[in-house]
């Protein structure tokens, strides 16, 4: 049985998440995900996602929904599972951040997109803490980036060379 509660004063914080837009929101085609899991096999875990378009048996969403994972992608381990991971522009210094965090295993697709990306810009510098210390991202002038804990005990980056991002991108 249903019963209508009036949106105006009973109901307003769920019916405005109702009607929540995600702008983010994208997918990739049906024939790049063949593609890319012919190339670098099944993954297990899609994260930035919503449910209407997931691409692995477990995904994670910007809210509660049934058959996430989970909620918050950035609370997540990502070491040792096969992660799809298409962040939205403004999240993608983060992610890279949070993928050397966690000292996960990645393919650079993801980086070499995102350097070619020249409109980021500053927008990827930033400090953030995790469970394994605050870590810094921040781009260089020659376009390559790279992360390191705050603190200055252990360097760890990825800095690919120009002309391998180049030539990929073109």
């Amino acid at each position: 049985m249903a019963r209508w509660i009036h949106g105006a004063t009973k109901n307003q914080e769920a019916n405005a998440l109702s009607r929540l837009d995600n702008p983010d929101d994208w997918t990739l085609l049906g024939e790049m995900v063949e593609l890319l899991q012919a190339s670098l096999g099944d993954w297990q875990v899609d994260h930035f996602v919503e449910a209407s378009n997931q691409k692995a048996p477990a995904f994670n969403l910007r809210f509660e929904s049934p058959g996430c994972q989970a909620v918050d992608v950035f609370s997540q381990d990502w070491r040792g599972w096969v992660n799809l991971l298409v962040p939205p522009i403004p999240l993608v210094g983060q992610t890279l951040a949070h993928l050397i965090e966690c000292q996960a295993e990645w393919w650079p697709l993801l980086m070499a997109v995102s350097v070619a990306m020249v409109w980021l810009g500053t927008a990827c510098e930033f400090t953030r803490p995790g469970p394994l210390g605050a870590f810094e991202l921040a781009r260089r002038p020659e376009w390559t980036f790279e992360a390191h804990r705050v603190d200055g005990r252990r360097l760890v980056g990825w800095r690919p060379p120009l002309a391998a991002v180049r030539s990929w991108w073109d």
